[in-house]
């Protein structure tokens, strides 16, 4: 289960079956380290990129998947 704590954890918790993880991904920004998940493409949770959201990722993290940094969540502590 990736999320953020406080008064935000239930509109930003999502989990997904191990299942359906096809790869845990780390990866760095200049806020700091970031954790997403890659699901399968046939898992029932996974919902496509669409274009205005592959254009905004790109934008901010080109070096990391859309379907990647949509899932993604910064690490804390």
């Amino acid at each position: 289960m990736l999320g953020v704590g406080g008064l935000v954890l239930l509109a930003t918790t999502f989990s997904v079956p191990w299942t359906d993880v096809k790869a845990v991904v780390l990866w760095k920004q200049h806020a700091g380290p970031y954790v997403g998940v890659l699901q399968q493409k046939d898992s029932p949770g996974s919902k496509p990129v669409g274009t205005a959201g592959r254009l905004l990722f790109d934008a901010a993290v080109g070096h990391v998947p859309a379907e990647v940094a949509k899932t993604s969540r910064q690490v804390n502590g």
